[in-house]
């Protein structure tokens, strides 16, 4: 994906990486190709799982099988592994981060998974495989505003979520909280369940 009229290109430590003029252009898989072919070191959108392990840990155990929905380069994963939850399976819509993230982790973390799914048909993914789906900034990136478009992205997640959930399994959101996200999420919920509490 080369730059567009109004994208910007921003160095970061560990690379160069170009921002889409509009927060559409994050529903683009090619988008994150190019993104993780542009950064040698992880990027860590919204903070690793040490800064969050208080919460997480309350709600993750190590008898859960997870899903990590848009992995991307975040270590969170094998902080998480480190940690004694070993039974991770990681997805990105990028095979060029999916591959990386394999070779990276393949000896030091042994039982985790890294596959190439989209998280709006994860079609190679059983139902009700896992106790725990967590999105680390995937919904906030795919739900870019209050548009139809965005309104059937965020039916599509959470109704794909449900499906690879076991029952009373939890679907953890961390995101920013945007107007336009907690809306879609809360509308596609109430949509889905009738309600939520």
């Amino acid at each position: 994906m080369a730059p567009g009229k109004q994208d910007r290109q921003v160095n970061l430590s560990g690379g160069k990486f170009i921002i889409p003029s509009d927060p559409k252009g994050f529903q683009d898989p090619k988008y994150w190709d190019t993104f993780f072919a542009s950064r040698s070191t992880a990027f860590e959108w919204y903070g690793n799982f040490l800064g969050s392990a208080d919460i997480l840990c309350k709600y993750i155990k190590p008898k859960d099988d997870i899903m990590v929905i848009g992995c991307g380069n975040s270590e969170m994963s094998a902080e998480m592994y480190y940690t004694g939850l070993r039974k991770i399976t990681n997805i990105d819509i990028s095979q060029v981060v999916v591959d990386r993230m394999a070779k990276k982790y393949k000896d030091d973390c042994p039982d985790m998974k890294f596959v190439k799914e989209d998280v709006m048909n994860m079609s190679t993914i059983a139902s009700e495989s896992f106790s725990v789906v967590l999105d680390k900034a995937t919904f906030d990136a795919l739900v870019a505003d209050g548009s139809a478009t965005s309104t059937e992205i965020a039916g599509k997640i959470c109704c794909e979520v449900d499906r690879v959930l076991k029952l009373g399994g939890r679907y953890i959101c961390i995101t920013l909280g945007q107007r336009h996200v907690l809306n879609q999420l809360v509308i596609t919920m109430a949509n889905r369940y009738g309600g939520i509490i």
